[in-house]
This record gives C-alpha cells, sequence and structure tokens, in this order.
C-alpha cells in the first residue's frame, strides 16, 4: 500500500503510525485502523476501519466500517458497513448497510441488505415504513445517474441511478431513476418521472 499525502494508521498489535508526504505499507499486514487525506494505492487492504479523503485505487478492500469520501477505483469491496460520497468505480460491492452520495460513476454488483443512493442536495425523509421524497427535484442542471448492473438487497432506496436489475424485498426508486427490471416481495413505490421496464411480483 503506498500513501501519497497524510495519513495514520494502527496495526494488528496497537502500534501507532503517522505517514507525511509518502509511505508503504504491506499489503500483507492487517491494520486495526487507516485514515488517509490523500491519495491511497494497494493490491489488497485488510483493515477494520478506513477513512479516506481523497483518491482510493486498489484491487480489494476487507473491512467493518469503510468512509471513503471523493474518487475511488476498486474491483472488489467486502464490509460490514459503507458510507460513500463522491464517484465510485466498483466491480463487486458487498456489505450490510451501503450508503452512498452519487449521481455518478459505476457500479457492477451490489449484494447488501439495505441500499441508500442520494443526491447530497436532496433529503430523503422516512416516517415509518413509509419514504417521502422531499426537497426541490428540479432536475434541470442535470440529470446525471450513476450506473449499476444489479443490485440484490433486502431494502432499497434510490435516487439518480440508472439499473439494468434489482432483486429485493422493498423498494422505493425516488427521482431520476431508469429500471430495466424490478423483482420486489414487499413494498414498492416509484417516484412520478422515474422509469421501471418491469416490475416482477415475487
Amino acid at each position: 500500500m503506498r500513501i501519497k499525502g497524510s495519513g495514520e494508521y494502527t496495526d494488528a498489535k496497537g502500534r501507532n503510525y503517522t505517514v507525511l508526504g509518502v509511505g508503504d505499507v504491506s499489503d500483507d499486514e492487517k491494520l486495526r485502523r487507516l485514515s488517509v487525506s490523500g491519495n491511497v494505492s494497494f493490491d489488497k487492504l485488510s483493515c477494520d476501519r478506513i477513512s479516506v479523503s481523497g483518491r482510493c485505487e486498489g484491487d480489494s478492500i476487507f473491512a467493518k466500517s469503510l468512509e471513503i469520501s471523493g474518487a475511488l477505483s476498486i474491483e472488489n469491496i467486502s464490509c460490514d458497513k459503507i458510507d460513500i460520497s463522491g464517484k465510485p468505480q466498483i466491480e463487486t460491492l458487498t456489505a450490510d448497510e451501503i450508503s452512498i452520495a452519487t449521481r455518478n460513476g459505476f457500479i457492477g454488483n451490489i449484494n447488501c441488505k439495505r441500499l441508500k443512493i442520494y443526491d447530497s442536495n436532496e433529503l430523503i425523509v422516512e416516517k415509518g415504513f413509509e419514504n417521502l421524497f422531499v426537497g426541490h427535484f428540479s432536475l434541470s442542471k442535470s440529470n446525471s445517474r450513476i450506473r449499476i448492473k444489479s443490485i440484490e438487497a433486502d431494502k432499497v432506496e434510490l435516487e439518480n441511478c440508472e439499473v439494468d436489475v434489482i432483486r429485493c424485498k422493498d423498494a422505493f426508486i425516488g427521482a431520476n431513476c431508469v429500471i430495466d427490471k424490478l423483482f420486489v416481495s414487499g413494498e414498492c413505490s416509484v417516484m412520478p418521472g422515474s422509469k421501471v421496464g418491469e416490475t416482477v411480483r415475487t
């Protein structure tokens, strides 16, 4: 792993390290915590808690908690909880809970319990098990969307997404979405203006 910028990390034995400028860490070393402001690149990264503000590039990430603000290009991510704000380029994303603030990028396959993709300039408010999409839905400035091949989840809440296929229990399709095929067994709502090509009840 190479860090460019500033970073702090804690190794498996609890020892703390600081990087200012450029620093290298073995990809085989399992970390407890990693925090980077700048760029970080690696083949594989195994760490309990990861926080990156800047650019993150690599083949695979295995973590309990992952927070990234900026640009990321990763082949495979497997975490308990993921929070992304920026432009993701990911082939496979697996987690219990995933929150992504974006309207750009690409993700191949998502597998999770709960998925929320939203525009940070808009607001989703939950009331009980209903969703009220609140805010200015003026999309005249930009109709850009994140592109996703497939989603498998218990519950999905989406805005500004173009998805080939979704398989889920509950689906809440918000503003500026285009869904080719939706397989759903529970609650389902689609905001006017968004498009679902085919809905299949399972």
